[in-house]
């Protein structure tokens, strides 16, 4: 097929060994030279051109997108150097600027309980220790005070209990609220007394002493376990309450209320208690509907309910500041609780703080990306993910590859930001003009090449086919007037050298001189019809004409032959045919070289029919034989000049190759159509329309 080495080459050599077998060998090389050089011409550089506008381009879309990402990753530091001066600093400033604070309160301004100050981000809990590094904050649950210790206290609860005589376990209630000291065995026994009274039926009294010993304002509370009882009494009151149906309960839900979320030592609702009896208080107040609470109180009586749950897990895990001293200092690090919490850790007036953040609060602090970019570039997304990989905030659902991968700040370590866009021509954008410059100066370029490489392909072609029709045309007169002058000069020689029997032989003789002159005379005429339709000098003579005589005259003139062969040979000429507007001895040649041909390719058994029918504004001629017939791709070719179905038959059978492009040229002169039905093995049909008069 050729080197493998040389592009286009197997293409070359398959045009090159079709044109041999059309054109002959020499032809054929020739023109496969012609082609290679053509391609090689217009190919090479054409190839060569596409291959440095690709680099151009390319190059060019590299260096927009290096720029932008260069652009990008600026915008993504500045963003950085914002949260690391201004989110976490104005939170620590703040905090400075606010101290001395009790744990409560501080608590609260750390998890944004009542939102004191709405430019700090709101965590999500908080654990705060003391110098020594001891938990301050939540306040863990206090040891319960030993009842055993205190014989009366313990006296009335069994006669309260065991015994049910709640008369005498009401006497040593009041005695011991009386004469104790301490605060915490004053409120136990005060908190008996109450329910002593509503077992004996005087309910009425029992609420009014406990809204006596809790209403808001009391100075006496003063621990832990004072405010766990105190507490516990305000719960019983709405207990009492709720039960009492002849006594609103309405102010004892707003003291509870009021007591479970109030964390500032300033207020007078305020309890020290510990966050385990918070958390006590909030879930039936939560559950409740009776509560009338609205929503804003509703909302965040849930906050602190998973504030003070997640920072409870927290001192589980770290009971000491000790144990994550050894963290890097104000950076967000992923801990292991039951909820998905993020913590930061830091120092303030000699207390350490352990920050935690769920998901969403850290979200909080890094929406200044989201603002920031789509502030620098609307069509820019991104997505945070933190040092696990798992995205935190951004496209977490988006299969675009990101084209920028930058940490986000010092504070979150490991933490990368992606830059990427859905639109997939976004660095297509930047780029385009430089691009449509590249892309149009190299169109022209090739269409330049293409259409210089055509104009050359079209001379060379020109060149070659006339070449070729010179080539061909001397082979076939030489051939085809050879076979008829030697057949006649051994005819002649014979006679001349009186090698014959009588005179009916020399007859025979002379009338088979006369038949090789005749076919040479028709060779000759069809050459020169040939040399006619190449100098487009053909003149028809063009009038009205009897279609039947047309017919009638060309079957006349094969009658001869095909009697001397006995071919089966019919004439049909329907009735009333029209006259036709043809020249009458071109449409005769027509005929006669479509019944000779089918005469030639018919086999022993010869049967060929003319028919001449009327068909609308036209005549119909119909030549039909039951030869070897041809193929799609032969009917496709055999009107071409010097072309045969079977090149064999050009050394048995007479003809150049010439008769049926004559035929085609003439009717198409006629302004008429031929059509051409053959199947292998059952002969062809050839039908012209000529327009009728």
């Amino acid at each position: 097929m050729g080197s493998p080495g040389v592009p286009g080459l197997p293409f070359i050599r398959l045009t090159e060994i079709r044109l041999k077998n059309q054109f002959g060998h020499q032809s054929g090389t020739q023109l496969g030279w012609v082609v290679l050089l053509l391609a090689t011409v217009v190919i090479l550089p054409t190839v060569c051109l596409l291959w440095f506008m690709t680099q151009a381009v390319r190059n060019e879309r590299l260096a927009v997108r290096q720029k932008l990402v260069d652009l990008y990753e600026g915008e993504v530091k500045r963003i950085a150097e914002t949260i690391d001066n201004d989110i976490w600093q104005n939170e620590l400033d703040w905090l400075a600027r606010q101290e001395p604070l009790s744990e409560d309160l501080l608590f609260q301004i750390l998890t944004q309980a009542e939102g004191q100050d709405q430019s700090l981000p709101q965590s999500a809990g908080a654990v705060i220790y003391n110098a020594n590094g001891e938990v301050v904050y939540p306040r863990l649950k206090p040891m319960e005070s030993d009842v055993e210790s205190i014989p009366a206290l313990r006296l009335a609860q069994d006669m309260e209990y065991r015994w049910k005589d709640y008369s005498y376990a009401l006497q040593e209630y009041h005695r011991i609220s009386e004469q104790s000291e301490q605060t915490e065995i004053k409120v136990q026994a005060l908190i008996g007394k109450v329910r002593c009274l509503w077992n004996m039926g005087l309910k009425t009294e029992a609420v009014a002493l406990c809204r006596q010993f809790t209403e808001p304002g009391r100075t006496d509370v003063g621990t832990v376990e004072t405010a766990n009882l105190m507490a516990q009494a305000r719960m019983l009151l709405v207990d009492l309450s709720q039960q009492a149906q002849d006594i609103a309960p309405g102010s004892a839900w707003k003291t509870l209320i009021h007591t479970a979320l109030t964390y500032d030592p300033q207020k007078p609702d305020y309890l020290p208690m510990d966050s385990e009896t918070r958390l006590l208080l909030l879930a039936p107040i939560l559950e409740s509907d009776e509560s009338q609470m609205d929503e804003n109180q509703r909302d965040q009586a849930r906050r602190y309910v998973s504030m003070e749950t997640r920072s409870l897990e927290a001192v589980r895990k770290f009971s000491s500041a000790a144990s994550f001293r050894d963290w890097p200092h104000q950076q967000v690090r992923r801990i292991d609780l039951p909820q998905e919490t993020f913590s930061v850790w830091y120092r303030l007036s000699g207390r350490t703080i352990l920050v935690l953040h769920d998901k969403e609060s850290i979200r909080h602090k890094l929406e200044i990306y989201r603002d920031q970019l789509h502030r620098f570039r609307k069509e820019l997304q991104y997505r945070i993910l933190d040092n696990t990989g798992v995205v935190i905030v951004g496209h977490d659902q988006s299969k675009t590859k990101a084209f920028l991968s930058s940490p986000i700040s010092r504070h979150f370590p490991n933490w990368t930001i992606e830059l990427f866009s859905e639109e997939s021509e976004l660095f297509d954008k930047a780029a385009e003009r430089q691009i449509a410059l590249y892309i149009w100066g190299g169109i022209l370029v090739i269409a330049m090449v293409l259409v210089t490489g055509g104009l050359a392909g079209q001379t060379f072609a020109r060149q070659a086919r006339v070449n070729r029709l010179k080539n061909d045309f001397i082979a076939t007169v030489t051939h085809e007037l050879k076979t008829p002058l030697a057949s006649m000069r051994m005819l002649v020689d014979t006679l001349l050298e009186g090698r014959y029997k009588d005179q009916q032989q020399v007859r025979e003789y002379l009338e088979l001189v006369a038949g090789e002159n005749k076919r040479l005379s028709r060779l000759i005429d069809n050459f020169l019809s040939f040399s006619r339709m190449e100098r487009n000098k053909h003149a028809f003579e063009i009038r009205t004409t009897d279609a039947a005589s047309i017919a009638r005259e060309a079957a006349e003139a094969v009658r001869g032959r095909f009697e001397q062969t006995s071919v089966d040979f019919t004439l049909q000429i329907a009735e009333k045919i029209p006259d036709v507007q043809a020249d009458p001895d071109a449409m005769v040649t027509v005929l006669v070289n479509l019944l000779d041909n089918a005469y030639k390719y018919s086999g022993d058994n010869k049967q060929i029919s003319l028919q001449v029918i009327p068909d609308g504004q036209a005549v119909c001629f119909e030549v039909h034989d039951n030869g070897r017939g041809m193929t799609p791709r032969v009917v496709k070719r055999i009107f071409g000049r010097f072309y045969q179905a079977d090149q064999t038959l050009s050394r048995t059978a007479e003809g150049c190759g010439l008769g049926l492009s004559i035929v085609k040229f003439i009717v198409d002169a006629h302004h008429g159509r031929i059509e051409v039905v053959s199947e292998p093995g059952k002969g062809s049909a050839f039908r012209i329309r000529i327009p009728t008069a």
